[in-house]
């Protein structure tokens, strides 16, 4: 079996969201011992992908190069190999190939929920998304909620796609010991400035309770947010002293950040899976999490979970958390076995079994 992988949109400095996943698959298909090669439009001087093989559809820079043209080259080249694999919501090239097409389709967030876009991105992402399942001749997505969601959005018969849930390297995600990068004790937030992800509801619900905890709230992400559009919210729940912004985070960095925070918070409230909390719990750090879309359908019974709109409810469960011992312990426990159970390997396996699956249909 020879898989090509469309390199362009995963091959970049961001480890969040769709970029790890990409990342951890590609690492445990590896493991497995799977033909992997990355097709570019043009090949990168630098790569997070050094032990893989590259190969270029677009050879000439010249003027007509359109969308069209580049998708028919893509077509071409892929014809080489078994399966072509998109592992993003979107760019799976118009037209067939002798290669089965498969794209993971992550979430449709941006169909239940359009208003969390600008004009721009909704414009051309919900046309490219459509193409990629008009053209794919299977579905990966990351979990049974975001199944029914891409069935009930593109009228997609259930057979064609296939759920692979998340999984983390524990190689990488583990509890840290020695010297904390963040001296003070904290609760924590992982997720970035975008609305969806509810760090307003958060922010409130921390100002309810900042005169009883001494902890400060520490917001995270890799790409270099300084949530400066949330200045007015920190101001007026008076936090302005007590949040600790840590922009552009390593994965190391992360890693530290997870194991020593009190408690991670994420209260989103739309998901099609939410990869940090079970990052956080391979780091032994007990999770708050919201109740709703996928979050509910992994992290029930192992994570607290709540409905982040619901301000002194979030409030009163991070209370819940931080000042009872035998809770955190327990939760703790429940996270660390499963983020054990969902492994890179895990993810590597059942994707294996799709692409055979696809190739040998009955």
């Amino acid at each position: 079996m020879k898989v090509a992988l469309l390199g362009d949109q995963i091959d970049n400095n961001i480890r969040q969201g769709q970029m790890s996943y990409a990342y951890n698959l590609i690492k445990g298909l590896q493991k497995l011992g799977v033909d992997m090669t990355l097709l570019y439009g043009d090949i990168p001087s630098k790569s997070n992908y050094p032990f893989l093989k590259k190969a270029s559809y677009r050879i000439f820079h010249l003027p007509f190069i359109n969308s069209t043209i580049k998708d028919i080259l893509l077509n071409i080249a892929a014809s080489r190999y078994d399966i072509l694999h998109v592992l993003t919501n979107s760019g799976l090239p118009y037209g067939r190939s002798k290669a089965k097409k498969i794209v993971t389709i992550h979430d449709v967030i941006i169909f239940r929920h359009p208003e969390y876009y600008t004009e721009y991105t909704l414009s051309y992402l919900i046309k490219d998304i459509r193409k990629s399942v008009k053209y794919a001749d299977a579905i990966i997505t990351i979990s049974e909620h975001s199944k029914k969601d891409i069935c009930d959005v593109f009228g997609c018969e259930a057979d064609k796609i296939h759920v692979t849930h998340l999984g983390i390297d524990r190689n990488i995600f583990y509890k840290q010991k020695g010297s904390r990068f963040i001296p003070d004790n904290y609760i924590l937030y992982v997720g970035g400035p975008h609305r969806r992800k509810g760090l307003s509801y958060l922010l409130e619900a921390f100002g309810l309770i900042k005169k009883s905890v001494k902890h400060n709230l520490v917001l995270v992400d890799n790409v270099g947010s300084k949530y400066e559009e949330y200045k007015n919210d920190i101001i007026r729940h008076g936090l302005t002293d007590r949040i600790i912004i840590k922009p552009c985070a390593s994965v190391k960095e992360l890693v530290n950040y997870y194991s020593f925070a009190e408690v991670l918070i994420y209260p989103s409230l739309y998901e099609g899976f939410g990869l940090p909390p079970l990052e956080a719990m391979a780091c032994e750090c007990p999770v708050i999490s919201s109740n709703n879309s996928a979050l509910k359908e992994v992290y029930e019974g192992v994570a607290m979970l709540t409905e982040p709109k619901e301000i002194i409810s979030l409030a009163n469960t991070i209370l819940k958390v931080i000042s009872d011992n035998k809770i955190k312990n327990t939760m703790i426990e429940k996270g660390l076995a499963l983020s054990m159970k969902m492994s890179l390997e895990r993810l590597a396996q059942t994707t294996l079994e799709t692409y055979k699956k696809i190739l040998s249909p009955k």
